[in-house]
This record gives structure tokens, C-alpha cells and sequence, in this order.
């Protein structure tokens, strides 16, 4: 059964190499592919300026070494159900060790909102290939501490 769901973001991103959000797959019985089709990122504060860069990479040890408070995932549809990806996000205070290719990087302004909507048939893909496979969120070059907000939408499969 396919579902289309939101993961808000609400965190701050306080240092170089700071985890603004992973999702992945869940435990090995319960594994769903799952797309991210739309990715809304900005300040919830009045930051002054200040570059920061944004980074999205795949890593294979979601579930086993980020660590932080976990998101709630909410179905756009609530008859949807979502069981089997996991999420962790606000106070993420370890990434996870095994950081793969970047399949985003982008440069902005801390004043600055960003939306990516991929062209359809480009959106992020996490294959259903194993636990913990999925991606992760970072700034790698934050030069200040910046209260971050955005929308985060998945479609399972």
C-alpha cells in the first residue's frame, strides 16, 4: 500500500557537520521503499546573514549510530499506514557513521527558504534493500547557530 507522509523539522543547526534529519528503512521485517518527492528548509528565527551549505547523503547505518530525538511521521491521508521507516531528527546528536555519496548540495544565505520539487522521476529514492539504509541531512559548513524549520513529504511503497 502506497502513503504519502510529513516529517516536520523543527531544529537548530548549531555546528560544522550538524544532522538536521535521517530517514531510512526500518527493522529487516518490516523494510519499505520509499521516495522523498518535496523538501522545504528555512530560518524560524531572524538569523543575520551568514552562508551556510546543505548537504543530502546516503548512509547505511541509519537505525545503528544517529542518535537524537525521533520524528513522527504524519499521513497525509489518515486511512495511509507507514509502518517500517524510521526517523530521527530534532537534537540529532551523532550522524550516522557511514556517510555514502551526496545526491544534493546547496549554498544559501541563513535569511534565505528553500524549496526542491524534483522534475517526476527524480525524486530521492531509499531502496527497501536493507535495515538502516536511508539518508541523512547536514550542514557540513554552518558558521553559526541557526534555528531551522521546514516540511520534509515521502511517498512509501
Amino acid at each position: 500500500m502506497a502513503g504519502k507522509l510529513s516529517l516536520l523539522v523543527n531544529k537548530t543547526a548549531a555546528s560544522t557537520g550538524a544532522g538536521i534529519f535521517t530517514l531510512g528503512t526500518g527493522t529487516a521485517g518490516s523494510l519499505r521503499r520509499f521516495t522523498v518527492y518535496d523538501l522545504t528548509i528555512g530560518s524560524s528565527g531572524t538569523p543575520s546573514d551568514g552562508a551556510l551549505l546543505y548537504q543530502i547523503r546516503r548512509s547505511t547505518d541509519i537505525n545503528t549510530s544517529a542518535t537524537g530525538t525521533s520524528g513522527t511521521l504524519t499521513s497525509l491521508d489518515p486511512a495511509d499506514q507507514f509502518a517500517g521507516i524510521y526517523q530521527t531528527l530534532i537534537n540529532l546528536t551523532a550522524n550516522p557513521s557511514t556517510l555514502n555519496s551526496t545526491l544534493m548540495l546547496w549554498p544559501m544565505n541563513a535569511r534565505c527558504t528553500f524549496r526542491w520539487l524534483p522534475t517526476p522521476g527524480s525524486e530521492i529514492v531509499i531502496p527497501a534493500s536493507g535495515a538502516s539504509v536511508g539518508i541523512v541531512m547536514l550542514t557540513p559548513t554552518a558558521t553559526k547557530a541557526v534555528a531551522l524549520a521546514g516540511c520534509v513529504l515521502v511517498e512509501v511503497w
